[in-house]
């Protein structure tokens, strides 16, 4: 009995020092009134159902207001990984956070300028239909004109299908690629040329003002010999 209770001890301290350390992410109404430490493990002790839980670490995110639970407990993770909490807890409940889907921006080349993007029936069986978040034409701001091009955003697995079939708008098929963003040069805000920067005008300026009163000073001299 006793070997088969080490062994047993054994590999659950091997299971322990084998497990990484999870995150599970919650969110709910009212988490914004636990942001103090104490009153959280309160709640959480209250609430979690397991009596001896390995919870490592607990807070509440300020910048998404969810909680997030952190442990590398193996009982734990097994028990979080399905365990609704009560809806009492944290006053209004508390449910796992769904993970916001990555966007996509992506180029449609070649595009009709006649077509309005916001027009009803376009959204509805064009945007909607391919899942597609937002919609703007591109213009060429020297010219202030626009080009058959427009800029779309929308979710990764519908990314992937424009990409290898295309946008279809009635009868026409346009070419879809990966929106390219292209790096801006560097441009002086004090005189408007490129590559150098406002302070360099600004020494040049400062260097000008320094010679000029000798220059005109020394254009007397020359005048009056």
């Amino acid at each position: 009995m006793d070997k088969d209770n080490n062994i047993a001890n054994i590999s659950m301290e091997d299971e322990k020092s084998n497990q990484q350390e999870l995150a599970f992410k919650y969110q709910g109404e009212s988490l914004n009134n636990f942001k103090n430490p104490v009153k959280l493990q309160a709640e959480i002790d209250a609430y979690i159902g397991l009596e001896n839980n390995g919870v490592k670490k607990a807070f509440i995110n300020n910048k998404n207001r969810q909680l997030y639970i952190i442990t590398d407990d193996p009982e734990t993770i097994r028990h979080l990984k399905n365990y609704e909490w009560p809806k009492t807890s944290f006053i209004s409940g508390i449910v796992k956070a769904i993970p916001k889907e990555q966007e996509s921006i992506l180029a449609v080349k070649g595009f009709d300028l006649s077509i309005d993007v916001e027009d009803k029936y376009f959204i509805t069986n064009v945007l909607q239909k391919h899942n597609i978040i937002e919609a703007r034409k591109i213009y060429k701001k020297s010219e202030k004109r626009p080009l058959p091009i427009i800029r779309i955003k929308t979710d990764t697995k519908s990314a992937l299908s424009l990409l290898l079939n295309g946008l279809k708008v009635g009868y026409t098929l346009y070419r879809v690629e990966k929106w390219k963003s292209e790096k801006r040069p560097l441009q002086c805000c004090n005189c408007n040329k490129f590559n150098h920067h406002p302070k360099s005008t600004r020494n040049l300026v400062h260097s000008a003002q320094k010679i000029t009163p000798w220059m005109s000073a020394h254009s007397k001299k020359t005048k009056k010999r």
